[in-house]
């Protein structure tokens, strides 16, 4: 790998129009169709909301200059590894969303933001924790409990699935109360 000045001007203007770029050295990877894709999304939706779920930071956290080797990382067999050159074809490559340009993307194209939080916020304020909750006496079966105890806690641990953001946004929907949303929010 050899790191060079943006190699084409739409990198440089998408880092322009952010209002920063990686630092000296920094790897950072982009997504250059993902805003136009939101902008898609927000024309084609005449009223209700678009929901999106993935790895990814605000811009400032994502490029920030601490995060020198980019978010890049890929999986074979549930495995991770940083080398997207090994097993070419076999392995999942992905890299985090930078969620300021997918917010801005959307609000271009009339989808007003109503928050950005954590999985494992959002499902707590949907109150996911009552799944928690050990079954009433009677007929319990204790296996399909701890099961569902087991895929609930996955879903909120902040080292894991619960760190993946909900971004939600909407267009024609007046002022919704969102569950979801209520607790802190960054957006």
């Amino acid at each position: 790998d050899e790191l060079h000045p943006p190699s084409t001007p739409e990198l440089e203007r998408y880092f322009g129009r952010l209002g920063l770029k990686p630092g000296e050295g920094c790897r950072a990877e982009v997504n250059l169709e993902a805003p136009e894709w939101m902008r898609n999304a927000g024309r084609s939706l005449r009223r209700g909301f678009v929901l999106t779920l993935d790895y990814g930071y605000e811009a400032e956290e994502l490029y920030a200059p601490w995060r020198a080797d980019g978010t890049l990382l890929c999986f074979y067999r549930h495995n991770p590894s940083a080398d997207p050159y090994a097993r070419l074809g076999r392995q999942d490559i992905t890299s985090h969303v930078d969620f300021t340009t997918l917010r801005r993307a959307g609000e271009e194209a009339e989808l007003q933001t109503l928050g950005l939080v954590s999985q494992s916020e959002f499902l707590t304020n949907l109150r996911i924790a009552e799944a928690l909750a050990p079954p009433a006496e009677g007929n319990v079966n204790l296996e399909e409990y701890y099961a569902r105890r087991r895929a609930v806690l996955e879903l909120l641990d902040p080292a894991a699935l619960g760190r993946i953001r909900v971004l939600l946004q909407t267009k024609a929907v007046e002022a919704p109360h969102l569950t979801g949303l209520e607790g802190p929010r960054n957006a």
